[in-house]
Parts: C-alpha cells; structure tokens; sequence
C-alpha cells in the first residue's frame, strides 16, 4: 500500500500524460462529430422524417446487440495481464460474435419465411443486423488493443475516417437513392472503415493470437464478471434506448420516429464526443491506480468537475431555443426535433457527468450490481414510455419529456452512488 505522497506524485505523473491523451481523443472525435453535424443539415433536405424514422428502428434493433456481440469481453483487453492474454481475449471475442451473428441471421430467415416484411422491413435490410454485430466486435478489440498500447493517436484517426466515409457517402448515396436501405448501409460501411484503418495503424503491434480454444475458455472463465455482470447490463441498458424508438414507432407516424431518431443524434453529439474520450482515457488509469492500491475518487471527482462545468456549454443553449435552431439548422419540417431535443439535453448531460463513474465499476468490481441498477432503472424508463404512449396516449413530446427526465434523475443517482462506494473503498485501503 502506497502512502498519499505516492498517490499525490501518481495524479502528478499522469496530469500531462492524460490531458494529452484526452486531448488527443477529442481532437479526433471532436473532428468526426464536427463532420456529422456539417452534413446533418444535407441529410435532413435529402432524407424525409419517414426515411429516418425507418432506417432509426432498424438501427435501434441493431445498437442493442452489437455492443454485447462479444460478450463485452474486449473491455478486458485493457485488464489482461500479458499482451498475449490480450490477444487470446480478442479472438475469443470475435469468435463469439461470429457464432451469435450465424444464429442472428438463421433467426431473420426463419423469421422472414412466416413474416413477408418483419418489422414493416425486408429481410434483406434485416440482415445488416449480424453484419453489423461483426463489425462493431472487431472495432471494439481493436479500439481496446489502441489503448492498451496507449495508440490514442490511432484512434482519433480512425474517428476522422469513419465519420468522413459514413457521413459523406450517406450524402452522396442518398443523392441517387433517398431510402432507408442508403442509411443503414453506409453505417456499415463506416464500421468496415474504421476497422480496416485501426488495422492498417496497428499491423505492427496487431500479431495473430496462436492460443487454442481451451485458453480462450480459460480467459473467458477468469474474466467471466464481464459476460456474466457488464454484457447483460449493457444488452439492457441498450434496450433501454432502443425501445423507445420501437414504442414510437409502433403508436405513432414514422415522422415522429424520425425527429425523436434526429433530435437524439444531434444533442448526444457531445456527450459521445467529451465522454468517450475522458471514458476510454481514464479506464486504464483507475485500473492502475487499483493494481497500484491507490485512491480512486480524486480521479473521479477530477472528471466529473471538468465534465458537470464543460457540460453546461451545449446544454444552456438546446434548452433555450432548441426549437429555432433545429429549424434554421435542418429546415421548417424538423422544428418538433428540437422539442424532443430539449429534454434531451437534460438527460445527456447527466450521461455525460456520469462517465468516470460508469468507467470505473469494473474496476469496483461492481458489475454485478450495476446490472441491477440497470435492469431496475430500465423498467422504470421504459415504463414510463409505455404508460405515455399506449395507456395514456399522450402527446409524443409528453412521452419523450417523461423518458428523458427520469433517465436524468436516475443517472445522477448511480454516480452519486458509485462516488460513495470509491470513497468507502478508498477509506478501507487507507
């Protein structure tokens, strides 16, 4: 155990290497959403509401399975003892993704022989779904190898790369073919992109793992908190964010989907953008500080601080005049996205606030009560969504306001609960 000197001379030490990583990362992903919100405007004359609303539900229904694809086992690349541990965790990954995939895509077939169009969609729109789910898991253990290298570089690159494929061959394919299908491909085109660029700045680092089967079990029994606890809290803490999308879809136009699907893209914007970087930085921190038996919460409260006062700058404009600006921004039809944006940006922010937290738990070792918290919070969320939309039958701005306000109040009540389990175990470790 390290006395506070070592732990004074630890936030020191890592003061200037994490600011330039969190800098690195922003500047890269601050570029990609930069490129997202410039063509927004062109996508929204291009594509109709209806359009965004169809390709939204697909994309919803695809966002639950594909962070969970690999069992969430690439966030333990970063925990790995040894890099060939690492690799073997990769592999096992994706070799789990592939399998989920086939069984996904025998599903749609099977599904689409006693349904003409599922979901009101072709079977051959469905089948993006696995491919997708491939895609992300690669992605994902190659983004987690980058910052157990601490290539942040790479992946501030590859955030530029994909943002500028997807978004600028949506504009130029909806330009001859303004349809879902336009949408939906280019999203997997742009996750094909960015996993082809992280293997083109890695191939030095990037060796092929000759591990057998039985070590990958191995690894998966050592690390199994991760698809045992993390995966099914992700799988419905997804669901969460997806169903709402389906409800809409389901009691009201296609429109209303797509000014929910629009309003929800453009205000996340900064809160993906400052908490994925300040998240995929400070995870590897608070897991050394751990193995090194060093506080957590001063590293927490650093970011959350930097995070609640940064926050504030997107937030105070979308809630005064969230209505005019989307307007102006993506034409007169799209006005009632910015109502639906409003409320929104109340529940990101606490999203965004709440980063460092959510980064730590697997350091916690909480995962198992995060699940909890997840799943208690999701069938309160989408309760509530329920409620509004089929039993109430109110307005669709009412149904997102509820939504979106209790998923503020409940992710400022995890982070204060996670800051108090930091502190009780910082005390334990004194």
């Amino acid at each position: 155990m390290k006395m506070p000197g070592a732990t004074a001379r630890l936030l020191v030490s890592l003061r200037g290497r994490t600011m330039r990583s969190v800098a690195t990362l922003l500047a890269g992903a601050a570029a990609g959403q930069l490129i997202t919100l410039i063509t927004v405007p062109l996508l929204t004359r291009i594509f109709s509401p209806a359009v965004f609303g169809e390709a939204g539900t697909l994309l919803a229904a695809a966002s639950v399975v594909m962070p969970v694809a690999g069992f969430c086992l690439p966030l333990a690349i970063v925990l790995a003892t040894d890099d060939d541990e690492a690799r073997a965790l990769g592999r096992a990954s994706l070799s789990i993704s592939v399998l989920l995939a086939a069984v996904m895509a025998f599903g749609i077939v099977f599904w689409s022989s006693l349904s003409d169009a599922p979901w009101g969609m072709s079977s051959g729109l469905l089948m993006f779904i696995p491919l997708l789910m491939c895609l992300a898991t690669a992605v994902s253990v190659l983004e987690q190898w980058a910052h157990r290298r601490s290539c942040y570089t790479a992946s501030a690159k590859v955030s530029v790369g994909k943002s500028l494929i997807g978004n600028g061959g949506k504009v130029l394919g909806g330009l001859m073919a303004p349809v879902s299908m336009t949408l939906v491909f280019m999203t997997a085109v742009a996750e094909a992109v960015a996993a082809m660029l992280y293997l083109g700045w890695l191939r030095g680092s990037v060796t092929p793992d000759r591990t057998t089967p039985l070590k990958w079990w191995a690894l998966v029994v050592k690390y199994r908190q991760f698809p045992l606890f993390r995966a099914p809290q992700v799988l419905v803490s997804c669901l969460s964010l997806a169903v709402p999308v389906l409800l809409l879809g389901a009691w009201y136009e296609p429109a209303i989907v797509g000014f929910f699907v629009l309003a929800r893209s453009v205000v996340a914007a900064p809160s993906m953008l400052l908490g994925k970087a300040i998240g995929d930085v400070i995870y590897p921190r608070l897991a050394r500080a751990a193995q090194d038996g060093l506080p957590l919460l001063p590293l927490q409260l650093k970011a959350v601080t930097l995070l609640g006062v940064v926050g504030l700058l997107p937030l105070i404009p979308i809630l005064l005049a969230a209505p005019l600006i989307f307007g102006l921004l993506f034409g007169e039809p799209w006005q009632m996205a910015g109502e639906h944006a409003r409320w929104m940006a109340l529940w990101f922010y606490f999203t965004l606030v709440g980063v460092p937290c959510i980064s730590s738990m697997p350091v916690l070792q909480v995962q198992r009560l995060h699940l909890t918290y997840t799943c208690f919070t999701a069938v309160i969320r989408v309760g509530l969504m329920y409620w509004a939309c089929a039993i109430a039958q109110l307005a669709s701005s009412t149904s997102v306001a509820l939504y979106c306000i209790s998923g503020a109040l409940l992710n400022a009540g995890l982070m204060v609960w996670i800051l108090l389990l930091s502190a009780h175990r910082d005390r334990l470790m004194a």
